[in-house]
C-alpha cells in the first residue's frame, strides 16, 4: 500500500485529468501549527491523526460557493473535503446539538446537509472508517459505514473517474454518476462498509 501523500499525489493528478475544476477551487494548505493543534484536541488517534495532517498539509479543502448548485461541489457522491476551520464548526455545533459524538470528523460535506464523519476514537469499533450521514436521503436513517478508510475513499474516487463511474463535466459543473459501476468499484474497496450491501 502506498503511503497516504502518495495516494494523495495520485489524486491530485486524476482532478487535474478528470475534474479540473474542482482542483483549482481547493485552498493552499495549511501552517502546520494550525493543524497540530486540531489533531492535539482529537487526543490519541493513531493513523487517523496522520493522515488528517496529510491532507491538510496538502490542500485545505474547498469552501462554500452560494451562487452554485450543490452538484458543483462533489468530486464523489457526497462533495469535497471543507477547510479545516469549516471541518472544526461543524463538528462543535454537530456534537453540542448530539447529532453526532465529538469523536466523529465532518471530511466530507456537501455544504446541503451531507457529510462523511470519520470516526477518531481508537475504541470505537469503525475507527478510521467513514460513516455518511445523510438527513437529505428519505431512505438513510441512521449513520452507516460508507468508505473502510481516508485511504480507501480517495482510492475508490480515482478508481470512479477512471474508469467512467464518475465523469465531471467542467462547463456545467456537475458530476453524474454509473450507479451500478460506482456500487461495483466500492464494495470492492471498502469490504468492511454497510452502506454498499445494505442499499445495493
Amino acid at each position: 500500500m502506498k503511503p497516504i501523500k502518495e495516494i494523495l499525489k495520485d489524486f491530485e493528478k486524476c482532478l487535474l485529468v478528470y475534474c479540473k475544476p474542482m482542483h483549482d477551487r481547493f485552498l493552499p494548505p495549511l501552517q502546520g501549527n494550525i493543524i497540530e493543534d486540531f489533531l492535539q484536541n482529537l487526543g490519541e488517534a493513531g493513523e487517523v491523526s496522520e493522515n488528517l495532517r496529510e491532507i491538510f498539509l496538502w490542500k485545505n479543502g474547498i469552501r462554500q460557493d452560494g451562487g452554485l448548485f450543490t452538484r458543483s461541489y462533489c468530486f464523489c457522491s457526497f462533495g469535497v473535503f471543507p477547510p479545516l476551520e469549516d471541518v472544526i464548526t461543524y463538528q462543535i455545533i454537530n456534537s453540542q446539538d448530539n447529532d453526532w459524538s465529538s469523536s466523529l470528523i465532518p471530511l466530507v460535506t456537501s455544504y446541503s446537509g451531507d457529510f462523511l464523519l470519520l470516526e477518531a476514537d481508537m475504541a470505537k469499533q469503525n475507527f478510521g472508517m467513514l460513516e455518511l450521514y445523510c438527513p437529505t436521503f428519505g431512505y438513510v436513517y441512521e449513520r452507516i459505514t460508507y468508505y473502510d478508510s481516508i485511504y480507501s475513499m480517495i482510492q475508490t474516487i480515482i478508481e470512479c473517474f477512471e474508469s467512467g463511474a464518475f465523469v465531471y463535466n467542467n462547463e456545467k459543473m456537475t458530476l453524474a454518476e454509473d450507479t451500478d459501476l460506482v456500487f461495483k468499484i466500492s464494495t470492492a474497496l471498502n469490504p468492511n462498509s454497510n452502506y454498499w450491501d445494505d442499499f445495493r
